[in-house]
């Protein structure tokens, strides 16, 4: 176990990464790398949160990979489900906290709060999903700071007794920020409170390339729900160029809930051969500018009816008939 977060770590990290790495733009994934860097293999990767729990799927599929995404990771924040089902609320957090504004609306007030449960009930999931992966869990934080991250760490600790194949690791979350820039192989499971989840995921996002492949799980006691990170794009609307590859992998995550793997997989194939052959929208592919949303989820739909054929026309896919031969 090690604090990552101790401030002579962050300056040695820093002073090494400016004279080993390019600048950060030569990582970023390009129109022309974005495929081209597709055959890396990736395992996929969680973030737990604060609240109903949150999990996010933080590496992209297998073929869309950055330079800096050697292997993928999984963010876990926890952010919890009330009520009959109707929308997330919760008593977690910044976001689900009591908020103040002072009479003469100069001062304001938003308090964190966390309890014992609702640290633990999260704790227990990102363990037990690290025993099925590789026995890392990652928890970031800023107990330097803020008592409400102390307690995460008193917590975590002390439900990690119960999972000694699992190494855990800590890190100051201004530290987990850089080091998912510098090395993001190092991570496998992140467990973090709801505020620095939000942040953590969306940067995540870059190094697959594209914020609409990344697919998330809201599971509480009662009440799931399966959807992109990224919400609506009402600016996409009748546009065709909303990714929907992140809706389609939310669905393969809600048969992993029922243990419906198999079916699960049939879907990640289904994904990995729409990004390998390009059929993308825009976002990810400035080879062809006439793949729609329509035409991604048609080759999509296709494969998985028909997985065992390899044989495409390629030429239909690109008039928008995606048929398989």
């Amino acid at each position: 176990r090690r604090n990552g977060g101790a401030t002579g770590t962050r300056t040695r990290a820093r002073s090494a990464a400016r004279a080993r790495a390019p600048h950060l733009g030569d990582f970023l994934p390009g129109a022309a790398t974005r495929h081209a860097l597709a055959a890396r293999t990736a395992r996929a990767a969680f973030l737990f949160n604060d609240s109903a729990t949150r999990c996010r799927h933080c590496s992209p599929p297998q073929r869309c990979r950055s330079p800096l995404n050697d292997s993928p990771f999984v963010s876990a924040r926890r952010r919890r489900r009330e009520g009959g089902g109707r929308g997330l609320c919760g008593l977690g957090g910044l976001y689900f906290g009591e908020k103040k504004l002072s009479k003469d609306k100069n001062t304001a007030t938003d308090i964190c709060s966390y309890s014992r449960y609702e640290i633990e009930r999260i704790t227990h999931l990102a363990f037990k999903a690290a025993m099925n992966r590789k026995n890392k869990v990652t928890l970031v934080d800023k107990a330097n700071v803020l008592e409400s991250s102390r307690l995460w760490r008193k917590v975590v600790s002390d439900v990690s007794i119960k999972y000694p194949s699992v190494n855990l690791d800590f890190l100051f979350v201004d530290n987990a920020a850089m080091q998912i820039i510098l090395n993001p192989s190092q991570f496998d499971i992140i467990l973090t409170e709801n505020l620095f989840g939000d942040i953590i995921s969306d940067e995540a996002s870059v190094i697959g390339g594209s914020i609409g492949l990344l697919s998330s799980a809201s599971v509480g006691d009662k009440y799931s729900m399966f959807e992109p990170i990224h919400g609506s794009y009402p600016q996409a609307t009748g546009k065709g160029i909303a990714n929907p590859i992140a809706s389609i992998l939310s669905a393969a995550m809600l048969l992993d809930h029922f243990e419906l793997y198999d079916e699960a997989k049939i879907i990640r194939k289904a994904v990995d051969k729409s990004l390998k052959l390009q059929i993308t929208t825009p976002d990810l592919n400035k080879k062809f500018d006439n793949v729609t949303t329509d035409k991604v989820g048609d080759f999509i739909e296709d494969y998985i009816n028909n997985p065992e054929d390899s044989n495409l026309n390629f030429s239909n896919i690109y008039l928008g008939q995606s048929t398989i031969i």
